[in-house]
């Protein structure tokens, strides 16, 4: 190692180090399971099985409550629980079933209706991602079952057999005792049973390991079939959905209707549903908007798409009715007077107004109004705290004053001009429009070190006293985006969740958080310009409420300022040591260079781990050409292919791709999207897209090279005498990143926890073969103990192979720090400590 690289990686350590302690996360332990319903295959649906090894006593009447959520399917119906008396065979079980028809909360006594069944009304019917309190009381003795579903109440009399002994199981079960295909899309949390005389049980569903989980009260366990754990859904974006565009689209998120409007000059409007995951377009007849690349388009007062221009002082309103645009010319986009400002409808006069904004090294508080009579932006006037000169603020709306709105951060400076510097803002001001007046509420000192910016909305939550938008460090292009939540009250904020790529360019990016009412979730939005010039937009999700994370508060200043302090010295003494040392590196990099010269790297023309990308016979990147359809439809028949031989119908390609449609316009979607396919990957050569009258199948030619076939092929070769040389080959495919990485669906979610499943059971049990004692593969261990954790942070077997690799080689600092590292994440995700010991660990 020279010298000036390792001062250069420590310089990359250093920042690294800043970004970590400022996004640093600490989890909670969100709790719930979620259950994999009709999206997923028939074999791999969720359940529970609180009766495998026993049955559950009780005397003369038992309780049965839980948490139940449900979220938004093509079919919300299947089986929530079943109950089954364990000497007569008599069973009751919940049945969901949301649909127009009534009941939909429907209990069933041996297979019949009962009349305890519940029916919703309209509007309870569309509350998803919503926890709501279910219970059943059964006695036995009277007959009388009772069923409560949030403040809804059904109750019976059945005739019921006097026993005491029962089964229960939730979601998907087979087995000797229950036959239950088809779970409900639901999630589940504190289940709790009473069926008195100590035959009390209580099972909050944390998250635990995949096989059983345990009730608080008496440790009893349940049997859980393939689980899915809710806390996924509350701290990680979901990346759902991607699309690409010639020109800067203007964005616009229409709440009423829960759309995503997409407004280019030269083309279409895209609207994306969320509710139906459903692209149309508004073919344009006639027209154009008037606007600057700035986002530049609001609903107007008559709930309209509306452009607007600074530059030639006019509004665009497009006729949904005509598909035209007022305008018959072509306007020239001038460069914009107010780069990244917000904007609102007045709530007073329902006139479009702008506030703040940044233009030709200008930096804006005004807050501008336009007046269509006029023809002109009229400039408004506050009393009270006056706003700093700014741009990249985010500006969110009362949820109980119509007439307030709150404006957050940005940068700028009191003087206006970019020449004199630019400022991090860390305030929060509330903008009373029916008084004409600003209140600063609060303002927070923040190192210059940690500057971040915040996204354009902030979603306002005042029945908790809080915001939410989502923020970027400015420490780099390649940036993530992050969820903080902010206090209305006092200068407090906590960032949440995990983080969302984010390339951010200042002018030709933009970031924007929404908020799905019907789904209960947060939508992040990115967009970008690519290297192709093209712009890119992706759209992520995360359930609500978000899992917390460490807070970063006004009082908690000094500890930071300590934090960067102690960076900054170690970062000094890791230099000196540097200078005294590096001529011992050396036989590290040896030993590294010995076992990287022994992978086989290779080049394939289809890759699916750490992202997709196709390449054709020259080797020129074709990943641009599939869609988000045309990605999805190809590897949804390529993997199956090569998983089942025989490939995929067309009616499991419906029920995956387009759920929603009927079958006339799925067979055409899928024709087009089909010819459109064929026409790619004649490109490649050598591969063909086969359809039998029953089955579509995509066939690899010899010199056509695919990840998934190459480590599918290994997996099945687990017990090849030749194990090194699989290694040698399928690590630096896993290396690269997580398989199908980007790629979302519950299909692919599904096919990728299989997947992560099978590679961790093929590295373990390859490491069996391997001896400690070998140099070679002492230093193999190591790499494949690295790739385990990449796919499963928390993994036991991984850290006592690599603690005793560590050992073994003398480096038992080392081996204790990893050891310390691991006790940290377990507790992270946990919420409990690592009870096994070091010295366990290593023995």
């Amino acid at each position: 190692m020279k010298l000036t690289g390792a001062l250069l990686i420590l310089k990359k350590l250093f920042i690294t180090f800043l970004l970590f302690l400022f996004f640093s996360k600490v989890f909670s332990n969100e709790k719930g399971l979620f259950f994999s319903a009709k999206d997923a295959d028939i074999e791999k649906q969720t359940g529970i099985d609180f009766t495998y090894d026993d049955v559950l006593n009780y005397h003369n009447e038992f309780t049965l409550e839980f948490d139940l959520s449900v979220r938004n399917a093509v079919n919300i119906y299947g089986s929530v629980f079943k109950i089954q008396d364990a000497i007569s065979g008599d069973e009751i079980s919940m049945i969901l079933k949301i649909d127009t028809d009534t009941p939909n909360i429907i209990l069933l006594h041996n297979k019949t209706e009962s009349d305890a069944s519940i029916s919703l009304n309209s509007e309870d019917k569309k509350q998803f991602n919503r926890w709501n309190h279910v219970s059943i009381t059964v006695n036995s003795s009277s007959g009388i079952v009772c069923l409560r579903y949030g403040h809804y109440k059904g109750c019976d009399t059945l005739k019921l057999t006097s026993s005491s002994k029962l089964r229960m199981v939730f979601g998907a079960v087979k087995n000797n005792f229950f036959q239950v295909n088809e779970t409900a899309p639901i999630s589940v949390k504190n289940i709790a049973f009473n069926g008195g005389n100590n035959n009390n049980y209580f099972w909050p569903l944390s998250k635990t390991n995949n096989e059983y989980t345990v009730d608080s009260i008496q440790k009893r366990k349940a049997q859980l079939i393939h689980p899915h754990w809710n806390v996924t859904r509350h701290a990680f974006w979901k990346h759902f959905k991607r699309f690409e565009f010639e020109e800067c689209p203007q964005i616009l998120y229409n709440d009423s209707t829960e759309e995503i409007n997409f407004i280019s000059r030269n083309n279409d409007i895209l609207v994306y549903n969320l509710n139906k995951n459903r692209v149309t377009s508004h073919e344009i007849k006639k027209g154009f908007p008037i606007y600057e690349d700035a986002q530049q388009v609001i609903l107007n007062s008559k709930n309209s798409i509306t452009t607007y221009s600074f530059q030639y002082n006019q509004l665009s309103e497009y006729n949904d009715a005509t598909h035209e645009w007022p305008s018959s010319s072509f306007f020239k986009p001038h460069l914009p007077k107010y780069w990244h400002h917000n904007k609102l409808l007045h709530p007073i006069n329902k006139r479009i107004t702008t506030v703040c904004g940044y233009g030709f090294y200008t930096y804006n508080n005004k807050l501008l109004s336009y007046n269509e009579n006029s023809k002109m932006w009229e400039k408004l006037t506050f009393r009270g705290d006056s706003l700093i000169p700014r741009y990249l603020s985010s500006l969110g709306k009362s949820t109980v004053n119509k007439n307030e709105y709150y404006l957050f951060g940005g940068i700028g400076n009191k003087q206006s001009k970019q020449i004199l510097g630019e400022n991090f803002l860390y305030d929060l001001n509330k903008i009373n429009f029916k008084k004409n007046t600003i209140e600063k509420i609060w303002k927070m000192k923040t190192p210059n070190t940690l500057n971040f910016t915040p996204c354009n909305s902030l979603i306002v939550n005042e029945e908790e006293s809080s915001f939410y938008t989502l923020v970027h460090s400015h420490l780099s292009n390649n940036t993530h985006l992050k969820l903080l939540k902010g206090s209305l009250n006092s200068p407090s904020i906590e960032f949440v969740a995990d983080s969302i790529p984010y390339l951010f360019s200042d002018i030709s990016s933009f970031s924007d958080l929404y908020f799905w009412k019907s789904n209960f979730q947060f939508i992040a939005l990115t967009s970008h310009l690519t290297e192709r010039g093209k712009y890119e937009v992706n759209l992520f999700s995360l359930n609500f409420p978000p899992s917390n994370y460490i807070s970063y508060e006004k009082t908690s200043t000094k500890k930071v300022y300590l934090f960067i302090a102690v960076g900054s010295v170690l970062f000094f003494l890791s230099i000196l040591f540097i200078k005294r040392n590096y001529q011992h590196s050396t036989t590290n990099d040896d030993e590294k260079i010995n076992i990287e010269s022994l992978m086989i790297e290779q080049s394939f023309n289809i890759n699916i781990w750490g992202g997709f990308k196709v390449f054709n016979k020259t080797g020129q990147d074709i990943t641009y050409r599939f869609s988000s359809t045309l990605k999805e439809l190809f590897l949804i028949i390529l993997i199956s292919g090569i998983d089942h031989k025989k490939g995929i119908s067309s009616k499991d390609i419906q029920e995956y791709i387009w759920p929603d449609k009927s079958h006339e316009k799925a067979k055409n979607n899928r024709g087009v999207n089909i010819n459109r396919l064929r026409g790619i990957l004649d490109d490649l050569e050598k591969i063909q897209l086969i359809y039998d009258g029953h089955y579509w199948l995509i066939n690899l030619g010899k010199e056509i090279t695919c990840e998934y076939k190459t480590v599918t092929h290994i997996l099945q070769d687990e017990d090849s005498e030749d194990f090194r040389n699989n290694l040698y080959r399928i690590l630096p495919i896993l290396k690269k990143g997580k398989f199908l990485f980007n790629t979302e669906s519950e299909w692919f979610d599904q096919k990728r926890e299989d997947m992560t499943n099978r590679i961790i059971n093929f590295l373990e049990e390859q490491s069996d073969k391997l001896s400690l004692k070998d140099r070679l593969d002492s230093l193999l261990l190591l790499e494949i103990t690295q790739i385990i954790f990449l796919y499963d942070l928390v993994n036991e077997y991984a850290l006592k192979t690599r603690c005793k690799v560590l050992v073994n080689q003398g480096k038992h600092s080392l081996a204790l720090e990893n050891y310390e590292n691991f006790k940290k994440h377990y507790f992270s995700i946990y919420k409990e400590e690592y009870l096994m010991s070091f010295k366990s660990i290593i023995s």
